[in-house]
């Protein structure tokens, strides 16, 4: 239950209706939370793929020829 309450401050001290919505939210997150003065820690994950998901990224408009 410790560790909720952190998480519960954490999320008390930035309004999450202005975090970016988009791609860019996992930034706009760490920043806010930083500004917050809030203590961030790497937590390793396995990803999943090929579960149907596609992704609405379009690779010549990020790297053009």
């Amino acid at each position: 239950m410790r560790v909720y309450g952190h998480i519960l401050r954490a999320l008390a001290a930035i309004r999450l209706y202005d975090i970016y919505k988009r791609y860019g939210m996992p930034n706009d997150l760490l920043v806010k939370l930083n500004i917050a003065f809030c203590t961030i820690k790497e937590v390793d994950i396995k990803p999943v793929y090929n579960v149907g998901e596609k992704s609405k990224m379009k690779i010549l408009r990020l790297c053009p020829a």
